[in-house]
């Protein structure tokens, strides 16, 4: 983390707070709440993620849903609807064009604040992912393509996103998002191997935000139950991904995503989740309408592997499969938390590896 980030982390301790209620606000009203500081704030306890559940209320949750549902063709088309920039709410941003924008301005109230992380956070770009379970995504980083070219060619360093998040709108049974605790430079990944991995198992209506520079990626899934659940894979893992900036991407278009309002399919999301800044409220519209009131954040076993990455099932992982050691060490620490321990968060503790002192870092 930089030291610019450090300032500004605080614990949260009270989650009621956190998340608010969620009361039936018609267009045109203004929330009552005020609103707290966000999930980035906490990771002054040592840990740069944050998991919540139960996110929306099942009504919003599902008007959306349907509607990706419905837009399939397209979404499997583009692999998502591109990259789209969107100002968090404030005075003077412009109107929120769709709902799924709402949506986003709202759970940003959640991942890191109502005042926008004391302004350090400008806006997202955001695209909606649409993927069977044995077709997960690729490990990679959340940057600014554009710019990361011509840093490659002038031998400067590359812009990551400040905040990445994932927030999944249908599991589709598909296997864990994972997170390394290893963030790109001019000269590749530091550390060269990871010492902590983050496995996060895809849940409806979870929320999961994490260190923008983070390596991270889909792996196959491990547990059946969790794909019996949802036709053996067939089902679709449905995520939309906010990363949050400073600053907007180069690769960032300004213009509104394919899902745009239709007075059917969105009725319940445009009269659910109230107004925001930049429809011309000013008055302290920053509440969290929408946000479930069941909402909660998820605690995260940890377990140690007893080995280096690169000693413990390396191959496995770089065919984004879990290792078969790890996946029960993983399912001793989790089962205890939880009946679903294939759906519960777990850090993976790894020694660190030899290579570190071989390969110079720069």
């Amino acid at each position: 983390m930089t030291a610019r980030t450090l300032t500004c982390l605080c614990l949260l301790l009270v989650l009621p707070a956190l998340l608010g209620s969620a009361p039936d606000e018609l267009e045109g009203q203004c929330p009552a709440s005020t609103g707290p500081p966000g999930l980035a704030m906490r990771f002054s306890d040592g840990r740069d993620f944050d998991v919540i559940d139960d996110v929306l209320e099942p009504d919003v949750l599902e008007a959306l849903r349907t509607r990706l549902l419905n837009d399939r063709p397209r979404i499997t088309a583009n692999n998502g609807y591109g990259t789209t920039w969107l100002e968090l709410d404030r005075v003077g941003a412009h109107h929120a064009r769709t709902p799924i924008e709402r949506i986003i301005r709202q759970y940003a109230k959640v991942a890191v604040g109502v005042d926008r992380g004391g302004g350090d956070y400008l806006g997202v770009d955001y695209w909606v992912q649409n993927r069977v379970a044995q077709n997960p995504k690729e490990y990679h980083a959340d940057t600014d393509t554009s710019r990361c070219i011509e840093a490659q060619q002038t031998g400067d360093e590359c812009d990551a996103a400040l905040l990445s998040s994932v927030f999944y709108i249908s599991s589709g049974g598909a296997g864990p998002t994972v997170i390394f605790n290893q963030s790109f430079n001019k000269f590749g990944l530091q550390p060269r191997m990871p010492t902590e991995v983050v496995v996060v198992p895809a849940r409806t209506n979870r929320l999961v935000v994490f260190k923008g520079s983070y390596y991270h990626g889909v792996v196959m899934p491990f547990s059946s139950q969790g794909l019996a659940e949802h036709g053996g894979g067939a089902d679709k893992r449905i995520t939309l991904l906010a990363n949050f900036w400073s600053k907007k991407p180069e690769e960032a278009h300004q213009k509104a995503s394919l899902l745009e309002s239709d007075p059917d399919s969105l009725k319940v999301l445009a009269t659910r989740l109230g107004p925001d800044y930049a429809s011309g409220h000013t008055k302290g519209c920053v509440g969290l309408a929408g946000i479930g009131q069941q909402a909660r954040l998820v605690d995260a076993a940890t377990t140690k592997i007893g080995a280096p990455f690169d000693g413990a099932g390396i191959d496995d992982w770089i065919k984004q499969r879990i290792p078969s050691k790890v996946v029960r060490k993983l399912k001793k620490a989790t089962s205890r938390m939880q009946e679903r321990w294939w759906e519960a968060p777990v850090v993976l503790k790894y020694d660190t590896s030899g290579v570190e002192t071989q390969i110079p870092k720069t």
